[in-house]
Order: structure tokens, then C-alpha cells, then sequence
């Protein structure tokens, strides 16, 4: 669940980033 409060903290841009 760690990841996942990680998600919720960063903006989805960088979210987007890390996929690529």
C-alpha cells in the first residue's frame, strides 16, 4: 500500500513519467 499512497502523492504528470 505503500506504492499506492506514493500514487496519491504525486501529480499524475509524474505518474504518466514513471509508465513511460
Amino acid at each position: 500500500m505503500t506504492y499506492n499512497h506514493f500514487h496519491y502523492s504525486i501529480p499524475e504528470a509524474v505518474d504518466l513519467s514513471l509508465k513511460t
